[in-house]
């Protein structure tokens, strides 16, 4: 309530990595692994209530399995913890995984939209075993309240343009972000329509009860 939408510039899927070494080769082998697990697979958190944070307890939540969440503070370092095999798996920017998918030290099992990825056209959809399943990394701008209408309309169409500029849209592609390029108004009903689902990752995650755990 304290902010007004502007634009979103780009959106990108969560990509599922797990350490090279987990005896699991596609995501179908992954859920059954992780079923098994009474203690838990470990998954690196890149923050408190991050939508990966928020992702991979849902996803938990949907399988009904256990994981035990490793806080690291940012997505840099929960890459290394994963890319080292400190934890089982991540799910991260589409941007932090990419570049280590041919790497041999993790294998890249899904993604967290409904569609696949072009980069990733083999890697299908946590949907496609959860129906309905979708999270999303929007890359976006706000203003404060009350920002003069005028501003807000001229930065709108500014952040527009932009998403369809081709130098800016084939950077972001290469980064695994879709541009958008949205009005106010649309941006306002993405975030609307996302709250109920990550109440729920909220909720998956174990986050409120961490808090009054404190």
């Amino acid at each position: 309530t304290e902010f007004t939408p502007v634009s979103i510039l780009g959106t990108g899927p969560f990509v599922l990595g797990v350490r090279s070494t987990l005896p699991v080769n596609n995501f179908a082998e992954f859920i059954d692994y992780a079923k098994k697990q009474k203690d838990g697979l470990n998954v690196a958190s890149a923050g408190q209530g991050a939508i990966g944070h928020l992702s991979a307890g849902l996803l938990a939540k949907r399988g009904g399995f256990p994981i035990v969440f490793v806080p690291y503070q940012g997505g840099g370092p929960a890459m290394n913890a994963l890319l080292n095999h400190d934890v089982d798996f991540y799910f991260g920017n589409a941007s932090e995984l990419l570049q280590h998918a041919d790497g041999g030290r993790i294998k890249i099992l899904a993604v967290s939209t409904l569609d696949r990825m072009k980069q990733l056209p083999n890697t299908p959809p946590v949907a496609s075993v959860y129906p309905g399943f979708e999270t999303s990394s929007w890359n976006g701008f706000l203003v404060a309240k009350g920002t003069p209408p005028e501003i807000v309309k001229k930065l709108m169409e500014e952040t527009m343009a932009a998403s369809k500029d081709p130098k800016i849209a084939g950077r972001l592609e290469a980064l695994g972000i879709k541009p958008i390029g949205s009005t106010s108004e649309e941006f306002a009903k993405i975030i609307a329509a996302e709250r109920p689902l990550y109440k729920e990752g909220i909720e998956a995650a174990g986050i409120m009860q961490s808090r009054k755990a404190q």
